[in-house]
């Protein structure tokens, strides 16, 4: 990846625009009007043969006939025109070009022609480029985004031409504005490197729709949100292309989840709507820095206070109660019939001198990093003339602390919020859309945290013990299997450090009985469990083929007769190389526990924990993470399922051994990362109590 002659596209000195016109409704008019009333100061060509100057600008042939080497060409010419032109681009010197023509064909030799000249390309098929702080508007959208600090990365045009749309009268400025298109060559990985680095952008906007070089995405999206939040909508999700069917971790690991995973890796904080992303981008104009998780809620109503309180713990973040201090402070200036608590409701009759003094209140007192001013009409006051007091308070506060606002209504609820969005102060028209524009600014913090926390994985596997999971991978290829034995699979697992049970094999009817003994023996147990063994059968419980607390080696003989008739029945064509014969585990107070790798299309090895047991999909508790997961993401893994609330202590339960349980997702996230060649693997159930874990079952599918 290289962002080499980025720089000359997003603030060139130089602009050709290859295709101008005057012809009304064509893409070379709007472009080059749009080029010359933007303010840029640096030099304009055309390129039309048909003309000798346009709008009083020199029209050239040929981009030979240029008098120097533009740094950014604009290509609106007929499709068939675009190879010849890029390579003529190429040849002299030209160091970006942007092509905004659709259905341009042999994108792939344009790519190759691009890479060959060191041009690089945006598009085809891209509404352009824009750079509000140089007045450069290389683009046919219908308005000039003003100056800022954003910079918004866009694979769809109309989009971007939305969000300058939203964003003119709510004053909030842009350094950048990209139009990727078809993306043959610039990318939002090549973006973000740049971005990142770039001194005049203080946030990073993106509307995704597809990921081309995960690699390169991954790196240059930890780079940037190291430096900057990066907010992202990605749409346009469908269902994997080959979807694993040998196990639970493979069912469970929906697409979208893998995305999740994938931002939160990164460090990139992700949201649902587009009006998600216009509201951070307005928290971002607005007050881009500071952590907002525990906000104090002021309103005049009751049910707004609810409401706002209600997103507040829905979305995680804390609905902290005022101090002492706080009260104390707001009973000398409130009505004795306050809410006395948060949110603080200062009574539907309150005018500016109430909303202000709750407002100096709340803004003194160390419990809050930020506020909610919420207000809703009434006959008792002027609302509008409290946003005036309200946004000149915020004003005249050099806080650290983030303030917003939400005026609910519509007639004077508008110009409430036109006085707010003058002040450059956030306003929002839902006490929701106001908390979880919160919730994602605070969010991106959160997760800077935990990129910044995270150190390197190290191996702590011995290599002998690597070499000994490498040979048996090695063996199973060797004999054409895909799929290995359950003994095989807990071998693997026990060399990464994961307490597995004992596994022997009776080949055949005549040695169960054997086996079941030297099992109970050797454990020193009075059961055992029985496991139908063949390659063809995966999910053996579904074909009755696993019967648990057997207690004699006389009723183990029975049972493994009587299921080799069901598996033939339901089964009739599978191969059966024989019987597993493992000690019966019992624990009184062990939870069932999934742990697993699968593989995404895009992303590659993927880890799974959640809930295990026969109704594990049923169930559907678990949560997604990427490799390499080091032992903060392992336990934060754990607190996103449901079961995790059922691994701390209860009643006269026990705690279950969580520390064991992150050794082992780290472990098999290593496992992912040693071995490529594992496309799949599930361990459940993984039983864990207060003693620690142990794998019952477990089964590895490899790469064909």
């Amino acid at each position: 990846m290289s962002s080499i002659n980025l720089k000359k596209a997003l603030r060139p000195r130089s602009v050709v625009l290859i295709g101008a016109s005057e012809k009304d409704g064509s893409l070379g008019k709007a472009v080059a009007k749009n080029l010359l009333k933007g303010g840029f100061d640096g030099s304009v060509w055309f390129v039309n043969p048909k003309y000798e100057n346009l709008y009083e600008t020199r029209c050239y042939a040929r981009v030979e006939d240029l008098p120097e080497i533009p740094d950014l060409a604009i290509i609106v010419t007929p499709p068939a025109t675009v190879h010849s032109l890029v390579d003529s681009l190429g040849r002299i010197g030209c160091g970006a070009a942007t092509i905004v023509t659709a259905g341009v064909p042999d994108k792939l030799e344009i790519a190759g022609l691009a890479k060959k000249h060191n041009v690089r390309l945006f598009g085809p098929n891209c509404l352009g480029l824009m750079t509000p702080r140089i007045g450069l508007d290389a683009s046919f959208s219908h308005l000039m985004p003003k100056k800022g600090d954003i910079a918004f990365i866009s694979q769809s045009g109309a989009i971007l031409t939305s969000v300058i749309d939203w964003a003119r009268p709510k004053d909030i400025g842009f350094s950048h504005l990209v139009s990727l298109g078809d993306a043959v060559d610039v990318s939002i990985a090549n973006m973000l490197e740049y971005l990142g680095d770039d001194p005049e952008t203080g946030a990073i906007l993106i509307y995704m729709e597809a990921i081309k070089s995960l690699a390169d995405f991954m790196k240059a999206a930890s780079h940037a949100a190291n430096k900057k939040p990066v907010i992202v909508i990605k749409v346009g999700l469908t269902e994997q292309s080959a979807k694993a069917v040998m196990s639970h971790t493979g069912a469970l690991a929906g697409r979208d989840e893998v995305y999740d995973a994938a931002f939160r890796k990164c460090g990139l904080v992700r949201v649902d709507t587009l009006e998600d992303l216009f509201d951070v981008g307005e928290l971002l104009s607005n007050h881009p820095k500071g952590k907002c998780n525990r906000p104090a809620i002021i309103t005049n109503g009751g049910g707004l206070g609810i409401i706002a309180a209600d997103r507040v713990l829905q979305s995680g973040m804390e609905l902290a109660p005022p101090s002492g201090d706080l009260i104390s402070n707001l009973d000398s200036v409130l009505p004795k019939n306050w809410s006395g608590s948060n949110p603080i409701d200062i009574i539907g009759d309150a005018d500016s001198d109430r909303y202000r003094a709750a407002f100096r209140a709340a803004l003194s007192d160390e419990t809050y990093d930020s506020i909610v001013i919420l207000n809703c009409p009434t006959s008792a006051s002027s609302n509008v003339q409290i946003a005036k007091d309200i946004a000149a308070d915020i004003a005249a506060h050099d806080n650290k602390k983030m303030v917003v606002t939400c005026w609910v209504g519509d007639e004077t609820a508008q110009s409430a919020r036109g006085i707010f969005d003058d002040a450059g102060i956030s306003t929002f028209e839902s006490p929701e859309d106001a908390i979880t524009a919160l919730h994602h600014l605070s969010q991106y913090h959160d997760l800077l945290g935990d990129l910044r926390q995270s150190a390197e994985v190290k191996s702590s596997i011995a290599l002998d013990r690597q070499d000994y999971v490498a040979q048996i991978i090695h063996n199973a290829n060797q004999e054409n299997r895909s799929t290995l034995s359950e003994y095989e699979a807990k071998e693997i697992v026990a060399a990464y450090g994961i307490p597995v049970t004992q596994t022997l094999v009776a080949h055949d009817l005549t040695e169960v009985r054997k086996v079941a003994e030297r099992v109970m023996l050797q454990s020193n147990i009075d059961a055992c469990v029985i496991k139908i063994v063949s390659e063809e059968i995966t999910h053996k419980s579904e074909v009755g083929g696993v019967v648990l607390d057997i207690k004699t080696p006389q009723e183990a003989v029975k049972q493994a007769t009587r299921m080799l008739d069901r598996v033939k029945k339901l089964m009739p064509d599978a191969t059966i190389q024989g019987f597993a014969v493992q000690p019966m585990i019992k624990r009184e107070h062990a939870r069932e526990l999934i742990l697993g790798i699968a593989q995404d299309a895009t992303f590659g090895p993927i880890i799974m924990f959640g809930a295990g047991g026969t109704a594990v999909e049923v169930m559907n508790d678990k949560v997604i993470e990427l490799p390499p997961v080091h032992t903060l993401d392992a336990t934060k893994m754990i607190s996103k399922t449901r079961i995790g609330k059922l691994l701390k202590s209860y009643r006269h339960v026990p705690a279950a051994d969580e520390e064991a349980i992150c050794k082992a997702i780290t472990a098999i996230s290593q496992l992912a990362s040693d071995f490529p060649a594992i496309a799949e693997l599930d361990i459940n159930p993984l039983i864990a109590d207060v003693n620690g874990i142990i794998a019952l079952d477990a089964r590895i599918g490899l790469k064909n």
